[in-house]
């Protein structure tokens, strides 16, 4: 079991100790120009369910639109 909950108070909320702890955790994210850390929903997702996500098991189908029903 791995604690994702910095120890402490109200550290979470720093974007420095964000970015550090996706860092020591092995989480792929990007910085934001202000400079706050996004990790996508489905790789956290993923990650929180044990998934290892890669380019071999995408996390969706690809999806097109079709407006031949649409009059």
């Amino acid at each position: 079991m791995v604690v994702i909950v910095p120890s402490g108070p109200r550290e979470y909320q720093i974007p420095s100790k964000q970015i550090q702890w996706l860092i020591d955790n092995h989480w792929e994210h990007v910085l934001t120009g202000a400079r706050r850390p996004i990790v996508g929903r489905v790789y956290a997702r993923m990650k929180l369910a044990g998934v290892t996500p890669s380019a071999v098991n995408p996390a969706a189908e690809t999806w097109t639109l079709d407006l031949a029903n649409v009059s």
